[in-house]
């Protein structure tokens, strides 16, 4: 029996218990649209990971856990805790990079043909182009500042203000279905940075510009072979299986 303030079987069997009970509501969702319904609740691939993490430490199966997996437990709950902070780790230096080459070029804006005295606006052709450059690098900015005060909270928050594995593992449950959202952020502020390149180019180099749309083919490419592709129709399908036999009581795991 644990003593007081322990993590004991029970506390551990709640925590499986739970996230099985969601994995075991995608895995076999009877349509499309309720299993799309339910992979969106626990936070899409991200939200997964974790569930697939927590179920795999019920090791045998069987649907109870044993003192000897709770025994397991504090050694399977830091591979995922330390997954989360090098998540965060990772993404943040990305993030921060991207910030130091895009941040500077929104002073560069020079705003000619704008003015605060309400007489309406008068832009050329290539001052409209800077326009859309400086407004494609705000969204972009804002949108990594954004990913980035996220990325270093929840790092701080899980490193420093839960002192306990128990403590942890409840706030990777909460934050769990931000994830998706955050990636979401980043990829559309590497995208909206390669689009100012290239207003930038066409109003500084007219028709030789359209070479910088390669810059937006080089950020589009891999995001949507990655993301639209490679998770829908590779990864996706893969992991459904693999959770089907996961929510069948007595089914021994392999470690995930």
């Amino acid at each position: 029996m644990p003593t007081p303030g322990e993590f004991g079987a029970e506390d551990l069997q709640k925590l499986v218990d739970e996230a099985k009970a969601q994995l075991n509501e995608w895995a076999n969702a009877e349509t499309k649209a309720s299993q799309e319904k339910a992979f969106r609740a626990f936070g899409r691939n991200e939200g997964l990971y974790t569930l697939m993490k927590l179920v795999a430490l019920d090791t045998n199966g069987n649907g109870k856990i044993s003192e000897k997996e709770v025994a397991k437990y504090e050694e399977h709950g830091k591979v995922l805790v330390d997954s989360y902070l090098g998540y965060f780790t990772s993404d943040g230096v990305v993030i921060a990079l991207v910030l130091s080459i895009i941040y500077p070029l929104t002073f560069d804006a020079t705003g000619d043909g704008l003015t605060w005295d309400g007489d309406g606006i008068n832009l050329d052709a290539e001052q409209s182009l800077d326009l859309l450059a400086s407004i494609c690098l705000h969204i972009s900015t804002a949108g990594s500042f954004c990913t980035l005060t996220y990325l270093a909270s929840m790092y701080t928050q899980l490193s420093f203000h839960l002192p306990t594995l128990p403590a942890q593992l409840m706030y990777i449950r909460y934050i769990q279905s931000y994830m998706p959202v955050l990636v979401t952020i980043k990829n559309w502020s590497l995208i909206f940075a390669a689009a100012a390149y290239v207003f930038k180019a066409l109003s500084t180099q007219a028709w030789f510009g359209l070479f910088s749309l390669l810059t937006v083919l080089g950020t589009l490419t891999p995001v949507l072979h990655v993301f639209n592709y490679g998770v829908p129709f590779v990864i996706n399908p893969f992991l459904l299986k693999q959770a089907k036999e996961m929510t069948k009581c007595g089914v021994r795991l392999q470690s995930v």
